[in-house]
């Protein structure tokens, strides 16, 4: 391929979002994760209030995955205090969940 069909590929390639609209775009998103997260969470303590049993099997998947995320952010270097207080609140949330999953089902104490 010679000198100028590469640039014209690189130029019609680059045609869409510039670095302003990448972000806003990738903002929203990591707006609206958080969001569901926190509206997943708030079920998921109502829902423990009423005494139900697998309650710890789900809040202990919704807190892994907010912490994976959270964790992947903080390595990314967005909001780096943020990312890690929430990295070692989920990894205190999950663990304590953990425990109440393993004793329910008898694996453990």
């Amino acid at each position: 391929m010679d000198r100028e069909k590469l640039l014209e590929k690189i130029q019609n390639e680059n045609k869409g979002l510039d670095e302003r609209d990448i972000g806003i775009k990738l903002e929203s998103y990591n707006i609206a994760i958080y969001i569901g997260w926190f509206i997943i969470a708030i079920i998921m303590v109502i829902r423990s209030f009423s005494g139900t049993d697998f309650v710890a099997d789900l809040m202990m998947v919704v807190i892994g995955q907010g912490g994976i995320m959270s964790m992947f952010y903080y390595k990314r270097g967005r909001n780096k205090k943020m990312n890690l207080a929430f990295s070692i609140l989920s990894g205190v949330l999950f663990a304590t969940f953990l425990y109440q999953t393993v004793v329910y089902y008898g694996l453990f104490g």
